[in-house]
């Protein structure tokens, strides 16, 4: 079963990401940019659910820590999806994740369907040994 790793402060928002994964994936929810480098040092996940604003980071910051983390792993491919309700730096984020999803305007298809088809195409990648 693929990993999948959320990091979201917001207790509804958690609640509701693991509600509509569990079923497919294992899920970790962690609540600080400090957890989620733990989190990924210990146990690489599949793919990454990353709110922009959190206790100890915010903003276009909390997706370079992350993807900090990420480089750390190479060659493993980690996709992120940025999940979240702000989206001012809209243009950075496309650049920097695969995918860039606003809360209440997504709806639970579209990011089942955008972890889906990352989730497969990472597979691609890994196993033809193409680092993204």
């Amino acid at each position: 079963m693929k990993q999948i790793l959320s990091i979201e402060d917001g207790v509804l928002d958690a609640a509701f990401l693991e509600n509509i994964l569990k079923d497919k994936y294992l899920v970790e929810i962690v609540t600080t940019i400090e957890e989620a480098r733990c989190s990924i040092e210990l146990n690489p996940p599949d793919l990454i659910i990353l709110d922009l604003l959190l206790p100890d980071s915010e903003g276009i910051e909390t997706v370079i820590s992350v993807k900090g983390f990420i480089e750390d792993l190479k060659p493993k491919v980690i996709p992120l999806i940025v999940y979240t309700a702000t989206l001012s730096d809209r243009y950075c984020l496309d650049y920097m994740c695969y995918s860039v999803l606003e809360k209440g305007k997504t709806t639970v298809k579209e990011l089942l369907d955008v972890i889906s088809i990352l989730l497969t195409h990472c597979q691609i990648f890994k196993t033809t040994n193409t680092i993204i």
